[in-house]
């Protein structure tokens, strides 16, 4: 299965940082903005942002 442009449902994400979709391998884990946002703020290392969706 391949994806080509990911869109999901503001609704169903609110309330949530970090979400996987279980039809899509374990390596693939998605966050929202306010993970990516806690962790610049600490100066956290080791993570790799790619942006998928806006919405």
């Amino acid at each position: 299965m391949r994806v080509i442009r990911y869109c999901f449902y503001p609704e169903r994400l609110k309330g949530l940082t970090v979400f996987k979709l279980p039809e899509l391998p374990l390596q693939n884990v998605f966050v929202t903005d306010p993970f990516v946002q806690r962790v610049q703020e600490g100066k956290l290392v080791g993570f790799n942002f790619k942006l998928v969706w806006e919405g």
